[in-house]
């Protein structure tokens, strides 16, 4: 069986601080990353973008702090490196004024816009956790009804197997009483054909004694008055 586990509020909140954390961690930094050819005008208010490697050549362009270059050549004797504008423009600059990376007052409206959009990414984190929240909430009430329903259930089948049982435990006597009955037929009708022949046998015999009587008095009625006679008879001689 599912089991819906509760989710702990403080568990969530660090997950979110654990969140933010890796967005500042992983995703500024590689928002500062440069291309392998590019680099940015240090914090200095206007670089000079000269046609050579010296002080003595002519300046092309005054380069704003945080303007981005792509570095074309470098030479480390006179310090000055041969870069390219983002329009094509072309010169030498001092080596020193530039760097790696884009320069702190440049990065930082990005890192606002990135800390907005993380706040934003929180904000819908939340929205997302509630949802979840309600989702589980949800389960939990569709699991409660299930467990309830198949509580249901089981005690209708444990039901239909009583029944069951008992409907095969009445089969079974309905066997055996119809057999007993058939029994008790059978005997009934040995027991009527028995009594037939017993009367039949009875009436016999009946019938026998009364001719035997009917005879018996025949018999006596004629020999009693022959021996009346003959003492009547008798008696006259004397």
């Amino acid at each position: 069986m599912f089991r819906v586990t509760r989710i702990v509020r403080p568990q969530r909140k660090h997950d979110i601080k654990l969140l933010m954390a890796a967005v500042v961690l992983f995703v500024v930094p590689n928002l500062a990353s440069p291309q392998s050819n590019d680099s940015w005008i240090s914090d200095q208010f206007e670089v000079m973008l000269r046609s050579g490697k010296s002080t003595q050549q002519r300046i092309i362009k005054l380069l704003p702090s945080g303007t981005k270059v792509t570095v074309l050549e470098q030479d480390d004797e006179s310090g000055y490196t041969r870069v390219r504008t983002s329009n094509g423009t072309e010169g030498w600059m001092l080596t020193r004024y530039l760097v790696s990376s884009p320069t702190a007052r440049l990065q930082l409206p990005e890192l606002q816009t990135r800390l907005f959009n993380s706040d934003e990414m929180r904000r819908q984190l939340q929205a997302r956790v509630l949802e979840l929240e309600q989702e589980r909430e949800a389960l939990q009430t569709q699991l409660g009804r299930t467990e309830t329903s198949s509580l249901g259930l089981q005690q209708q089948l444990d039901e239909i197997r009583e029944l069951s049982s008992n409907a095969i435990r009445l089969d079974g006597q309905n066997k055996r009483l119809k057999q007993q009955l058939i029994d008790n037929e059978r005997q009934i009708d040995d027991l009527e054909s028995e009594n037939l022949e017993i009367s039949t046998r009875s009436d016999r015999e009946w019938f026998i004694v009364g001719a035997a009587a009917v005879t018996v008095g025949l018999l006596l009625g004629l020999i009693i008055p022959r021996m009346r006679w003959r003492k009547k008879s008798n008696w006259s001689e004397f």
